[in-house]
């Protein structure tokens, strides 16, 4: 009898220990990410580069907005830019020597200019105030003398602030307006940038909303592209079988058009939800099963997985169960 209860029990564990290492298997519709491309700028398509089928690469340019005259306009900036950022030099650099020396020159002869002046101020003064000339000669002379006083006075501050460069603030000043003109010079040529659509991944364009001559304006769909570098496969696994399925797990996938081909994947997703199977399960008793939603995600560089196809996946349980351990 005891013989009898061990080799029981024996069999029952195996048949639990096999239960639990058994491969989950399950069919699914692949199915691939649609990116829409909008146009990020205003004016008139002047290329569209592919047609629906095509297959493109990440950073194809697949349409073109006409940018002429947002190239003007950056020409435009930067001769601002060019021009604030040689005032800005000018500034931070000082003068040069000639022209200090320019200036001390033109300061001396103001000087001696101003010295005849004041002689003939004083001497015409002297005699308008003894009768000897008239007011009319006396105001003239005075007005001269005036006129020199502020010449001198003029070119001697101008010589100075050469000697001294410029203040912190004029410097401050004139960095802020290059870093202005820059800034605006770099909005227009992103908006010029905008003008190329680009493909964001590798994939098929599977929808073309315009055409070539048509004017679109910011955030009017352009294109739509499969993404098929990547693909994913819903499948549907039933709750006894949800503990032997981690994120993470490897998962392998074969299609009926490559029987003999295998396609690793990764489960990428868990639906924390329960729902009765989707009406595209073959049997009816199967559809009014409670189960879960799991996403594999399957590296397709070869773009062989198409979207729509039916692909069988299997995920390794025995991966799963060595985890918990």
């Amino acid at each position: 009898m005891p013989v009898v209860l061990t080799l029981s029990l024996a069999i029952t564990l195996s048949a639990c220990t096999n239960k639990e290492t058994q491969p989950i298997e399950a069919s699914g519709i692949i199915e691939t990410t649609d990116v829409n491309l909008s146009a990020k700028a205003v004016g008139t398509v002047i290329s569209l580069r592919v047609r629906e089928g095509d297959q493109v690469r990440r950073g194809d340019t697949l349409a073109v907005i006409d940018p002429a005259d947002l190239k003007l306009q950056a020409e435009q900036l930067q001769a601002g830019v060019d021009l604030s950022k040689a005032q800005y030099d000018l500034l931070r650099n000082g003068s040069r020597s000639e022209d200090v020396a320019q200036a001390s020159e033109g300061v001396s002869q103001a000087k001696a200019t101003l010295d005849n002046a004041k002689d003939d101020f004083d001497r015409y003064e002297k005699l308008y105030k003894s009768g000897s000339v008239a007011e009319k000669q006396f105001a003239d002379v005075k007005t001269h003398y005036e006129v020199a006083q502020r010449q001198y006075g003029g070119l001697q501050s101008g010589y100075q602030k050469l000697r001294r460069g410029s203040r912190s603030e004029d410097l401050a000043a004139a960095k802020a307006r290059l870093t202005q003109s820059e800034a605006i010079l770099r909005a227009t040529q992103k908006k010029i940038s905008d003008c190329y659509l680009t493909s964001p991944a590798q994939g098929i364009i599977t929808k073309r909303a315009v055409e070539e001559g048509e004017f679109v304006s910011t955030g009017a769909q352009m294109l739509t592209v499969s993404k098929t570098e990547t693909v994913k496969l819903k499948i549907y696994v039933a709750e006894d079988e949800l503990g032997k399925v981690k994120v993470g797990q490897n998962a392998s996938l074969k299609i009926d058009t490559f029987k003999d081909k295998r396609y690793s994947g990764k489960v990428t997703y868990i639906s924390p939800a329960a729902e009765f199977t989707p009406k595209n399960v073959q049997t009816k008793d199967d559809r009014v099963k409670l189960v879960f939603e799991v996403q594999v995600e399957v590296h397709n560089p070869q773009g062989e997985l198409k979207s729509g196809l039916t692909a069988e996946a299997t995920l390794d349980a025995a991966g799963s169960l060595a985890e918990k351990k």
